[in-house]
């Protein structure tokens, strides 16, 4: 009986190799990592270069100059960081002028804000102050004392009202509006005490329609709540322009009373 062969194993061959492709493989990645090399060394160059960065030894801000984020303070030019300081350091004492001279105003069932007008006068709105006779309560916004005072007179057609006090706090100085002024809002929103706001003028003679009354008045932006009426709104050199007095349904525009209006109302309630 004859055995069959014992099978024999025979490696294969090789594949053929290619020499001119593997030379393009090499150089190819040579060339990647000579970039990549430079790419890490110089980036910063580039990027420059591409995004048109400014140096960083001159950093611009797009930031508005009052803008107080730390942000804004650490990327704004040294010239309009301290313009910006000075400008607060500025509001800042505008503001201790005006707290002194402003109060929150209580009458039971009402509540709202109200200001010197002259030396033993304070000025609010006929809403908040309701009728001659009434007894008032004011508290004053930067001291945080209390005082008394009693409804002498209220005209209701201008939402105005004059309380004669025994608060001492000296009367603040007035001017006239101008559409796009800068404006403060001083009041006590929802009685809850002191709140400031900001906004601007945007009408000088806009008709005010309530349940009580008609009549015309500044329109301003500065955020305002029910107890912010009898307010005083300033310009920023801290001289009162109106008194606010009404809202929008949205509470986006605030509506003032002016201060001739109310300087009219002062001469009908004291000629002399």
């Amino acid at each position: 009986m004859s055995r069959s062969p014992t099978p024999q194993w025979t490696p294969s061959s090789p594949p053929l190799v290619n020499k001119g492709r593997q030379k393009r493989h090499t150089l190819t990645f040579l060339a990647v990592m000579f970039g990549a090399t430079l790419l890490y060394l110089y980036h910063p160059i580039f990027l420059s270069f591409i995004f048109k960065t400014e140096p960083v030894d001159n950093p611009v801000s797009t930031a508005p100059a009052t803008q107080t984020s730390p942000a804004a303070e650490s990327t704004a030019p040294a010239g309009q960081s301290h313009k910006s300081g000075r400008e607060t350091a500025k509001l800042m004492a505008v503001l201790d002028t005006i707290l002194d001279s402003s109060f929150e105003v209580y009458l039971k069932g009402s509540a709202g804000s109200g200001f010197t007008l002259v030396n033993g006068i304070v000025v609010t709105n006929k809403h908040v102050a309701k009728a001659v006779g009434n007894s008032i309560k004011l508290k004053n916004f930067a001291s945080g004392e209390t005082c008394h005072g009693t409804v002498e007179y209220v005209a209701a057609n201008r939402d105005v009202a004059f309380i004669k006090t025994d608060c001492t706090a000296p009367p603040l100085k007035y001017s006239q509006a101008n559409v796009e002024d800068e404006v403060i809002l001083v009041g006590n929103p929802l009685a809850k005490g002191l709140n400031i706001s900001r906004g601007k003028v945007t009408d000088l003679n806009a008709p005010v329609r309530t349940e009580i009354n008609s009549w015309e008045g500044i329109q301003h932006t500065a955020n305002s709540n029910s107890g912010n009426s009898g307010g005083p709104l300033l310009n920023l050199k801290g001289e009162v322009i109106g008194m606010h007095s009404a809202s929008s349904g949205d509470r986006r525009l605030g509506f003032a009373v002016r201060t001739t209006d109310i300087v009219a109302e002062y001469r009908t309630y004291r000629p002399n």
